[in-house]
């Protein structure tokens, strides 16, 4: 099914993700908290100290309601004034990028404006 590592490693953040997700929506699923208002970064973290609680622990129901407790206290917080714009930082500009050095650029800049100006000299009556 998966015949590259590149499509094991995008399996593996998926289901990782979908994992932390699902952890979020059975904390909030008895509480008043929307999982909108919990911190997937500091889940993440939690998950992370909680595992070796829970892999190790003999009763891994109670460490497992212990880690839901934990993750509906980690609320996001307050960040007032964050409003990102939808805009692009590079304008398109009227001229193309410079990906060659200055000097060969001048050196072919100067080999057409000669072959234009043989074109028209011959050209002329």
């Amino acid at each position: 099914m998966l015949s590259t590592p590149w499509l094991a490693a995008i399996a593996v953040h998926f289901l990782a993700y979908n994992l932390i997700r699902t952890l979020i929506a059975e904390a909030c699923r008895n509480t008043e908290r929307l999982p909108i208002q919990v911190s997937f970064k500091g889940v993440i973290q939690l998950f992370n100290s909680f595992v070796s609680l829970l892999s190790f622990s003999a009763d891994c129901n109670k460490a497992h309601a212990i880690l839901l407790h934990a993750i509906i206290k980690n609320k996001v917080g307050n960040r007032p004034g964050r409003i990102e714009p939808r805009a692009v930082k590079k304008r398109p500009k009227a001229f193309r990028r410079l990906n060659k050095s200055r000097e060969l650029e001048k050196a072919e800049i100067t080999k057409r404006m000669k072959k234009n100006s043989n074109k028209k000299c011959s050209s002329a009556p």
